[in-house]
């Protein structure tokens, strides 16, 4: 009620409530709301004294909606009530372009109370001027966290959301937020704020400070907290004019928050087997890799539990969140971008199988069950190994100073000269072989340290058409424009704007706007196509140098502390729930009634997984059952139901689809089957043999056959008690002692096979291949050829880390090509 009060009276407001927690009303009622005739009467809250009348007539206009996703706008769009959803529109991509410039029209036309766009859009002139002639009566930012780097999904353009605010005429502004530690809320206040009225500047009264990591509390988030004065704290900026914030209780006590310590992978594949086959009703599962993903939805189907998969890489994503809707499947494994905007109120468990990013992403993804108010279960699954990948994954997106000089060159090279001018946010990707993002990003830092000034987005082609003979005088730039690009009266010309600018001496920021206007002045015909970046180059300031250096330290810190705030909250002993609130900024919570910490949570029955003798009779079974001889990779990939495709790697034989082995050891990971085979070897129940053409194959051995008739001849390999987590691989002593390919022959069809699988796994974690290996590295590989995992340790640049991530992945490819490229092996 507050926060629709203060947009009803015009004021510029931050909202911060929990997911699920009713944002979206705040703005869709006051534009449903067509007009007020009189003053109503005080709205008041529980918290407090009635809030000021709603004073004078609220004009009609457009409340434009600047929201981060499609899929997110699209769902908010449908689930308006019938009488706003008529009134109502997104313009994105996803549409055709006849159809985004139809609904433009209609827009400027005040067809429209409620526009959804993307601040991608706010670069484009046609857009502002459109929502110009429509009159934006209040302007509402969705996830407004993204404007902020410290926040967890840091957006360069939704940094131009307050030049857009001006052209727009200053409208009245509402950002919200569910995750708003108080250095995101500082950020949000500076960059959105009206600093006209004194809006964009934090308050600090009061010292607003958390409790410190070290007493084993919240970690403070910044030690000029914008104050938070109770469940519903009304705040102003400045001395009377400025940014409200409105921060709600953020606490879900409808969420059982849990974390599960686990040993290892296999730990966290027992551990999800049997949460989820205990608990009922509907969830997602969030995997850390599109690999993963498929892997855990194909081990829950194995169990009998519905589940699908859900990703960038799969072609009908829509198909599967139907289904998932329509509970045709019960649970989705999935990247992290599934279920944001999902309107299913009744999802009863969130599982993390490895930690988010960040603190703040894993409470907003946590956010998403539960909705209905009914209790759901959010469980975090947490391993000692996942600190090191979640530091190696914050090592990777951090932004090196040579891939700021390389972008900064990349545009000098693109303008040819000039210092400003039209660039395809294609080309610098190809160009430095990055993604969108850590380009998009780059050039936000660069702008920031001065090097650089990014303006609006220019067409890639324009056709312009004259309309009158004679150019009226009162238009001297329409007159040397029609001079520069030679237009004649009625004749339509596709034009290179930029190109055309320069010669008419206008200024590039500026010509698609003349263009609108005159167009609106019945002058010209105008029509864009396509878009590309607009970039000017700036005389590099003194200290150019200096403010590169401090702008990658704070990106550096941001993404350290990340890893270390979420580390800390699986690791802490205090209220789950009072932990996130003093995080967020939020009242005390000593105790709750919804977290492992508070309360006793009842132990999941047994899973009903093979034991560890079985598992062994299984593998030899197995081995027992099969039609011929298959080497390691093979057994590997059978037993645990693995037939994907993957570059190098021919999908499996249709008998060892067929063996009753066949995804019996889904639930162990590739390294645990991989030590279970060396223990059965080393013991004497199988045994390798060559093969004539140099692959290796495993064999039954007498003493496997007899272990089959008598499975108690097993007992010797049992652990005592529970399987001891995986050794730190060894490493030799001093690192001049790691092997190279200097002085071997390099197998080059194998060379290329590990290319291959290096660019897969380089485009699924959307990084450059040459973070996971160089191509020194892969040709070490190729000309060692190691089997095992310690002989691949050896080999320089293959460390602990590159070992655990991608150790068993690079052992199962040699193996596969020394086994004859195929995989299996015909006695």
């Amino acid at each position: 009620l507050e926060t629709i009060a203060c947009v009803l009276r015009g004021e510029d407001v931050l909202t911060i409530l929990p997911t699920g927690g009713g944002k979206s009303l705040c703005y869709q009622l006051p534009a449903l709301l067509a007009e007020r005739a009189r003053p109503e009467p005080a709205l008041s809250t529980v918290e407090g004294p009635a809030l000021s009348t709603v004073e004078g007539p609220v004009e009609r206009g457009t409340t434009l909606v600047i929201s981060p996703l499609i899929a997110l706008m699209k769902d908010q769009v449908d689930s308006l009530p019938d009488g706003l959803r008529r009134r109502a529109t997104n313009i994105d991509y996803s549409l055709e372009r006849d159809e985004r410039r139809r609904r433009l029209e209609q827009a400027a036309d005040g067809a429209y109370r409620l526009v959804y766009a993307a601040p991608e859009r706010l670069r484009q002139p046609p857009f502002l001027h459109a929502l110009r002639r429509a009159g934006v009566d209040r302007l509402v930012i969705d996830e407004a966290h993204c404007v902020s780097m410290w926040g967890h999904n840091f957006r360069p353009d939704y940094l131009t959301i307050g030049q857009a605010r001006q052209a727009l005429g200053n409208p009245p502004l509402l950002a919200m937020t569910a995750t708003a530690p108080s250095r995101v809320r500082r950020d949000i206040i500076h960059h959105l704020g009206d600093p006209s009225t004194g809006s964009g500047q934090v308050p600090s009264t009061g010292s607003g400070q958390v409790p410190s990591a070290g007493s084993g509390q919240a970690p403070s988030t910044d030690s000029g907290q914008v104050p938070s004065t109770g469940p519903s704290a009304v705040l102003r900026a400045g001395s009377g004019h400025g940014m409200r914030v409105i921060a709600g209780d953020v606490t879900r006590p409808n969420l059982q928050l849990e974390v599960f310590y686990a040993r290892n992978a296999d730990d966290k594949l027992r551990h999800l087997l049997a949460f989820c086959r205990a608990e009922p009703g509907s969830g997602i599962v969030y995997a850390g890799t599109r690999a993963r993903c498929e892997e855990l939805a194909a081990l829950l189907r194995t169990r009998g539990i519905v589940a699908g998969h859900y990703h960038a890489g799969i072609a009908d994503r829509a198909g599967v969140q139907d289904d998932f809707m329509a509970g045709r499947i019960r649970v989705v494994v999935a990247t992290i971008a599934f279920g944001l905007g999902i309107d299913k109120p009744d999802i009863r468990f969130i599982v993390h199988f490895v930690p988010s990013n960040s603190l703040e992403a894993y409470y907003q993804e946590a956010g998403r069950a539960g909705r209905d108010g009914l209790p759901a279960r959010c469980l975090l699954m947490y391993a000692p190994s996942d600190r090191a990948t979640l530091t190696r994954r914050a090592r990777r997106d951090l932004l090196p100073v040579e891939f700021l000089r390389a972008v900064y060159a990349a545009v000098k090279r693109r303008l040819d000269g000039a210092s400003s001018g039209r660039i395809a946010a294609a080309d610098l990707e190809r160009d430095l072989q990055a993604d969108n993002t850590r380009v998009r990003v780059t050039l936000s830092l660069l702008e920031e340290a001065g090097l650089l000034r990014r303006g609006p987005d220019l067409p890639r082609a324009a056709v312009v058409c004259l309309t009158v003979s004679d150019v009226p005088a009162s238009a001297p730039d329409l007159a040397a424009f029609c001079r520069a690009a030679r237009l004649r009266p009625g004749q339509p010309l596709t034009l290179d704007l930029a190109d055309v600018a320069r010669r008419a001496n206008l200024p590039l920021a500026d010509v698609e706007r003349l263009m609108l206007e005159w167009a609106d002045a019945g002058w010209l015909n105008y029509h864009a196509a396509g878009r590309d970046l607009l970039l000017e180059l700036l005389p590099p300031p003194q200290d150019a140098a200096e403010r590169i250096g401090t702008l990658l330290e704070r990106y550096e810190t941001i993404h350290v502390q990340r890893v270390d705030e979420i580390a800390a909250y699986a690791q802490t002993g205090r209220c789950r729930h009072g932990y996130i609130n003093a995080y967020l900024g939020g009242r005390t919570i000593e105790r709750c009634t919804a977290c492992d910490n508070c309360i006793e949570i009842p132990l999941l029955p047994d899973a009903g997984l093979p034991g560890e003798r079985e598992q062994f009779l299984t593998i030899l079974r197995c081995v027992s059952d099969a039609p011929w001889s298959w080497g390691r990779a093979s057994l590997v990939r059978i037993l645990r139901g693995d037939d994907r495709a993957r570059p190098g790697r021919q999908p499996l034989h249709e008998k060892a689809r067929e063996n009753a082995g066949f995804g019996a050891l889904a639930f162990r990971s590739p390294i645990a089957v991989e030590r279970m085979l060396d223990r059965l070897e080393s013991a004497g129940f199988l045994q390798a043999r060559h093969l004539s053409h140099g692959g290796v194959v495993l064999d039954l051995t007498p003493a496997g056959k007899r272990a089959l008739r008598n499975p108690a001849a097993l007992n010797g390999l049992l652990s005592p008690a529970k399987e001891p987590p995986p050794p730190t691989p060894r490493k030799p002593p001093k690192e001049s002692s790691k092997k190279d390919a200097v002085g071997l022959d390099v197998d080059e069809a194998l060379f290329q096979t590990l290319r291959a699988w290096r660019l897969e796994q380089a485009r699924a974690q959307e990084v450059p291949p040459y973070v996971v290996f160089y191509d020194s590295h892969l040709r070490a590989i190729a000309a060692r050829r190691p089997v095992t995992l310690e002989a691949l340790s050896e080999l320089k640049g293959v460390g602990p880390h590159k070992l655990e991530q991608y150790g068993a992945a690079v052992i199962e490819l040699v193996r596969g090509h020394l086994e004859g490229g195929t995989d299996e092996a015909q006695t």
